[in-house]
């Protein structure tokens, strides 16, 4: 298959992506421009926020770096979806740290939603989380060895990632854990106006396997609540991550299920990154 071909390979079976570029550098206005010409009608694109912001000035700098990355993302139009803003292990929560997210959330338009992930455990309160209540953003809950994370939604919309079983970024998830998360997904998501899980790509490609059986257990569960005759609730959008050249991405998964071990694609872009740049995440 050729390289022009992926991404519409991929929207044949998902229709969302996490675009991982900007995390490394802003995309030109050219690239932006192009996600959104061939992203198919319902095509949505998560957007990980610049590194800049998240790791180098963490969380501070005022409102530029970050209107400069949304008025990109904007290009995008109606496949635009949320902005994940991803803080580095080690950043913790004291009183400073925890004033200093307050005044960032006061900075972004609420036109918008905005996900964090924390890395480190002290950001994992009910004061945090009430925060990103009242500013209407969106706490981004996550399986990773090694960290436990709380399964909690905020501001009506659950945002959860797989980063791996057994070992960081890698690994199979079984059916029978995978099972698992599809019922606490599926109570999770009963609260959610919308949802979105994404899969960490590993270098097996085990990914795309994992995301489809993971939506077929979704539709299942929620076949079975909706004959008790609870709320349906809002199902997760299943997606992939690739780290490679054009950064990383995120698939939702749409209906001709992946039971084959399948390679990682990349969405291509026009402008590439070294390899020092990949390595970060």
């Amino acid at each position: 298959m050729a390289a022009r071909e992926w991404f519409a390979y991929y929207a044949q079976h998902f229709d969302t992506v996490e675009l991982n570029n900007s995390f490394y550098r802003l995309p030109k206005a050219g690239a932006w421009q192009l996600w959104d010409e061939e992203a198919p009608r319902g095509f949505t694109f998560a957007v990980k926020a610049s590194r800049y912001i998240t790791h180098t000035r963490r969380l501070t700098g005022g409102a530029g770096p970050n209107e400069r990355l949304l008025s990109g993302a904007r290009r995008l139009g109606e496949h635009l979806g949320p902005i994940l803003y991803q803080l580095p292990p080690r950043f913790k929560c004291d009183d400073e740290t925890f004033e200093r997210l307050a005044a960032f959330l006061e900075l972004l338009p609420r036109d918008l939603h905005h996900v964090f992930e924390f890395r480190d455990a002290s950001w994992f309160t009910e004061p945090v989380f009430a925060l990103l209540e009242r500013a209407g953003a969106h706490f981004c809950a996550f399986d990773m060895p090694g960290l436990e994370c709380p399964l909690r939604a905020t501001a009506g919309l659950l945002y959860f990632r797989f980063h791996g079983t057994g070992r960081r970024y890698g690994g199979d998830y079984p059916d029978a854990e995978l099972h698992r998360w599809a019922t606490r997904l599926t109570a999770l998501s009963a609260g959610a106006e919308e949802a979105f899980v994404y899969f960490n790509n590993d270098i097996g490609g085990f990914a795309p396997r994992n995301a489809a059986t993971l939506a077929e257990m979704l539709g299942a569960e929620r076949a079975a609540h909706s004959s008790r005759g609870a709320r349906q609730g809002v199902f997760p959008v299943l997606a992939l991550e690739v780290f490679r050249a054009a950064g990383s991405h995120t698939l939702k998964h749409r209906s001709a299920p992946l039971k084959e071990k399948c390679e990682p694609f990349v969405l291509s872009v026009p402008d590439t990154q070294s390899p020092a740049q990949r390595s970060v995440r």
